[in-house]
């Protein structure tokens, strides 16, 4: 279609961006309108349309997922297709389209709050498309760090495209199908929903660098619509949006460990390196920057948004008349069950909080049989979900139960005591805790400790809303902090449940920002037996909110810029990436590779590649073919089946003397493959010149060869 990949992908992902909202706009706005969901009726359009963002990041993945998978995956889009209608009749009904007073003269006459709030939108949109899109140049194409785990999620959405809810594996096919079930993935159906609807102008890739953007926005909206709820002033409720919005630019402390790693790993060995190629966060058990989580996992984000949507329909609904009350304890009920398919990890956290709250009502004399109800709801809406999962037949890759005890490591000290005994390390990383939490909250962990004295003193227990923040801090750091996940060897578990963490203290950052600024605000301040300036309180917090923000900075520019370092020469080559620096020009010529196969053959072709390439970035990111062995999708497979499978056919591709095609006809013909890629990595690319001479490749460049196979047989 385009000649430069570049330019592909940006008019990609933004027609995914403009199909997403009929996922990410219509049903909250239906649904809003259908039961007048926090006043939805009585608010002005704009307003509609921001509240009906994160209910449609509540509703959307429950709902399809039931309809692709109860009835059909083309039933999903059927109701995907009323939706839209649905929402367009009601914007022509209640937008006032001309005349004075239409939408128009009310967008041009906006505050310059909300003015403010567009603008950061957009800038959002354009930079995180920019920031995840691949870069061309020359005939080389540099990748994002994040590829590390888009070439496992793309193939998912490919997969579901291609095959339905629940999907076939598209790197596991033992001479059957394998369904891909040990996996949560509602927010790649909705992925998948837009790559349908775009046609050839969007693919699985483009459709999640999309959603990353639209992960954005979901959070943007939620902040502005829970401090809205949570009785904030109506004259500064933009004010307060923009400033917690703004707020998600600032991180921890990283910033220090990262740099001693880049300057020492400079000194010792003549070029940077980290951890995990372009992460700066590796270094220890990340408290992920906000940032960096709608890159690299906008579903656990998503997953946060529908429980918060949930948590807020029962906040508003509490004093509403019995009816009401219903409607929002079954829909927070669903926003529950479409959280538990976007993330199992962050729903168990909200799980345990809700449980809490129950109790802590209960102990008040106040008898929470709707929160119960919630959950019950939840549970129903996701029973076909978790039988899917229970009959998969597959095994988790950890051992065991998913989660396990273990008190949060801290990375430096873990390097000196990982041969001591478990109570020594247990000892030492509990008395770390303070400094561990200090590096990776920075601004956020002064806001945990000034916004008890300053602003939640004597309110917290009266307001609804603050006591259920403190109390879900609280479930938060104590979960994280000592339980772990056992299912990878990344705690994801202590990674990812830290967002609702993060989301609190963000609220609360707001308020601090806002005491501080206001008249009110006290010379001093009494903290245990001192008293403390806030002038320099005030000094303290805006060098943690520097830090913080160049934190955040350091971490998108070693991302993005990474593999363009390492073939400058700077930076090292990782083999996560490549066995040789020339990132740039093989990952050209594998895209060009998988673009030749998907133009050239059949959607039923199966194709094979070197199963023994840990992470193959090429086919994961842009094949659109059932492989027989891959590890990109290997959710659920025993180990001890696919490395029996990947063993038999890697052996092929580990020879380096082949003189003729038989022996690979024959393990084509024996597996059903239609094509095989053969890399300059691959042993069996020293054949080539043989094989070539014998079979014409039907695509051959200087790092990729692609060979039609099973042929006489």
């Amino acid at each position: 279609m385009f000649s430069n990949f570049t330019f592909f992908d940006i008019v990609s992902s933004l027609v995914a961006f403009c199909l997403f909202p009929l996922i990410f706009v219509a049903p909250g706005y239906v649904a809003g309108w259908a039961f007048n969901l926090f006043s939805f009726r009585e608010r002005r359009s704009i307003a509609r349309l921001v509240f009906a963002i994160p209910v449609s990041f509540a509703f959307s993945p429950i709902l399809f997922f039931l309809a692709a998978r109860l009835v059909s995956y083309q039933f999903a889009l059927g109701v995907l297709s009323l939706l839209a209608a649905s929402f367009f009749v009601l914007l022509l009904k209640t937008v006032k389209l001309y005349g004075p007073g239409n939408i128009f003269e009310v967008a041009a006459n906006l505050s310059r709050g909300p003015k403010w709030a567009f603008g950061t939108a957009i800038g959002w949109v354009l930079f995180a498309i920019l920031f995840l899109v691949d870069w061309q140049s020359h005939g080389r194409l540099w990748l994002n760090s994040v590829s590390y785990d888009y070439s496992t999620r793309v193939q998912v959405i490919q997969a579901i495209t291609r095959t339905g809810v629940p999907p076939v594996n598209s790197g596991y096919f033992p001479g059957h199908p394998e369904k891909l079930t040990l996996l949560y993935y509602f927010w790649y159906t909705l992925c998948s929903l837009v790559d349908s609807l775009g046609g050839r102008w969007v693919d699985a890739r483009t459709a999640l660098i999309a959603s990353v953007a639209w992960c954005g926005l979901g959070i943007m909206a939620t902040i502005a619509i829970y401090l809205r709820l949570r009785d904030k002033s109506s004259k500064k409720i933009w004010y307060s949006a923009m400033l917690g919005i703004g707020s998600m630019t600032i991180s921890g402390l990283d910033v220090f460990p990262a740099l001693f790693f880049l300057i020492g790993t400079q000194t010792l060995f003549g070029r940077i390196a980290l951890q995990l190629p372009g992460d700066v966060e590796h270094w220890n058990e990340q408290i992920t920057a906000w940032v960096s989580s709608f890159a690299w996992v906008p579903h656990h984000v998503a997953a946060v948004i529908a429980c918060l949507v949930g948590m807020m329909l029962w906040q508003a609904a509490r004093k509403e008349t019995l009816p009401r009350q219903i409607v929002a304890t079954l829909l927070a009920g669903l926003g529950f069950a479409s959280a538990f398919g976007l993330s199992v990890w962050v729903t168990v956290i909200f799980a345990v909080f809700w449980g809490a709250w129950m109790l802590a009502q209960f102990l008040q004399h106040v008898y929470p049989w709707p929160m119960l109800v919630c959950g019950a709801v939840a549970l129903i809406a996701v029973l076909p979900f978790l039988l899917d999962m229970r009959q998969s037949g597959g095994a988790w890759t950890g051992n065991g139960f998913p989660l396990g005890l273990g008190t949060r490591t801290f990375g430096p000290l873990a390097i000196i005591f990982e041969t001591r005994p478990v109570w020594q390390q247990t000892l030492v990383y509990l008395l770390a805790l303070p400094i561990n939490y200090f590096f990776e909250l920075g601004f956020f962990f002064l806001i945990a400790i000034l916004w008890p004295i300053l602003v939640g003193k004597g309110r917290w227990k009266a307001n609804p809303f603050l006591y259920a923040e403190v109390l879900l801090l609280l479930v938060t750091v104590t979960m994280v902090t000592f339980i772990r996940s056992t299912v990878i060897l990344n705690n994801d578990f202590g990674w990812r449940g830290w967002l609702f963490g993060q989301f609190v203290l963000l609220i609360w950052g707001v308020d601090v920002l806002e005491y501080l600024q206001g008249k009110r605000s006290k010379e001093k301040i009494r903290f245990f037996h001192y008293g403390i300036q806030l002038s320099k309180i005030k000094s303290i917090l805006s060098l943690s909110i520097i830090l913080g923000i160049s934190t955040t900075l350091l971490s998108v520019s070693a991302l993005r810029f990474w593999t363009i370092l390492v073939d400058a020469g700077i930076a090292s080559y990782p083999d996560q990436f490549s066995s040789d620096p020339a990132l740039g020009k093989k990952a050209y010529d594998g895209r060009q590779a998988f673009e030749y196969i998907d133009k050239n053959t059949s959607r039923d072709t199966v194709i094979q590649f070197n199963p023994f390439v840990l992470l193959d970035y090429p086919a994961g990111l842009y094949r659109k073919r059932q492989a027989i062995i891959a590890t990109h999708t290997l959710y659920g497979v025993a180990p001890q089946d696919y490395h029996q499978l990947m063993d038999a056919i890697g052996l092929y591709f580990a020879e380096k003397q082949v003189n003729d095609w038989q022996a690979l006809d024959s393990m084509c013909h024996f597996y059903g493959i239609d094509i095989l890629v053969v890399r300059d990595t691959d042993p069996l690319w020293s054949s080539l010149g043989v094989l070539a001479t014998q079979r014409p490749p039907l695509f051959i460049n200087p790092h990729d060869a692609v060979f039609a196979c099973s042929l006489g047989n």
